[in-house]
């Protein structure tokens, strides 16, 4: 029997009392959000974007049993409270003026009270938009000269070496990573929240093989100060394949992190330790990555999506 969280045997006395988890520190840690716990959650195995807005840290399981509400269903009730209201609104414009709505002009009252309201939701944040694609070389990245550590230009884009920081990013704090990249050898590994080379978070994407059967796992870590915490394994509730493209989504948000490969949200964990920092990609002994472009973005989604919704919904249809 092997550990869910780490792969290792468990011991014999240990499975008497636990033959999922070599101890009660990684059973602890496994209740965690994790790859395991949203392969399992379906509000979460959807849209990249949905699972951003509306996911919270699981609660205990007992608390989860006594309520059937889940976190989507409050971003729903959400927008249909705000709908009632517009509606409302509505309705007190068409009182005051039951003549002019007959004769046309009615709608252009209810346009503007609702222009009106839309005016009063705050506007999303301006987007800091950084994109690379590798055609200017690695100026703008810190850390092993070109052709030292295995970084070079390659068919695919570039090809990883040891840790190499986007330098344009490093005073960033809360943002989107989007990135293409294959797998030629064993893993792909970046950074975020990256101050240097001995202070940063990390994630893998780890091909291995498991009784001779390939299996796909998540691997993540921080680095303070240079020293390394204990690296977390937990395995992928998607395919990965060697040499095939994925694009690989990661929000940072406080003490947030949230990733996603070809749009399914694959892993959520939590550290509250580093504040700010940008990206960076690496590959360790054995490994062998590429990555073909990089974006970051920063912007409210959540207010950008729900004044498309408004203006959509209730907004065009009276912008006569």
């Amino acid at each position: 029997m092997h550990c869910h969280l780490c792969h290792k045997n468990i011991g014999l006395m240990r499975r008497f009392k636990d033959s999922e988890f070599c101890c009660d520190a990684h059973r602890s840690m496994a209740r965690t959000p994790s790859a395991r716990a949203l392969r399992d959650e379906p509000d979460l195995n959807g849209e990249f974007e949905e699972a951003w807005l509306d996911h919270a840290p699981a609660k205990a399981a007992s608390a989860k049993s006594t309520s059937s509400v889940g976190p989507s269903t409050f971003t729903a009730l959400g927008l249909s409270v705000l709908g009632v209201i517009i509606v409302a609104m509505m309705d007190q414009s068409g009182q005051h003026a039951p003549a002019q709505r007959r004769s046309g002009s009615g709608s252009n009252a209810i346009w503007q009270s609702l222009q009106g309201a839309l005016e009063r939701i705050p506007k999303p944040k301006p987007q800091v938009r950084l994109q690379e694609d590798f055609r200017a070389g690695l100026r703008n990245w810190q850390g092993p000269s070109v052709g030292s550590g295995d970084w070079g230009l390659s068919e695919f884009g570039v090809k990883l070496g040891a840790l190499k920081i986007w330098e344009d990013s490093k005073n960033l704090t809360d943002y989107r990573l989007e990135f293409e990249g294959q797998i030629e050898k064993k893993s792909l590994g970046w950074a975020f929240r990256a101050n240097d080379s001995r202070n940063y978070y990390a994630s893998k994407i780890n091909l291995s093989k498991t009784a001779g059967s390939p299996t796909a796992e998540i691997v993540r870590f921080s680095m303070l100060r240079g020293r390394e915490s204990k690296r977390i394994s937990l395995p992928l509730p998607i395919a990965i394949d060697k040499d095939t493209p994925y694009h690989v989504q990661v929000k940072v948000k406080g003490d947030k992190f949230i990733t996603a490969i070809d749009g399914q949200v694959v892993d959520v964990w939590q550290d509250a330790r580093l504040s700010k920092g940008g990206i960076g990609f690496f590959k360790e002994k054995g490994e062998e990555a590429s990555i073909r472009w990089v974006s970051i973005s920063d912007a409210d989604r959540f207010l950008e999506k729900l004044r498309s919704y408004l203006y959509l919904s209730f907004i065009e249809p009276y912008a006569i």
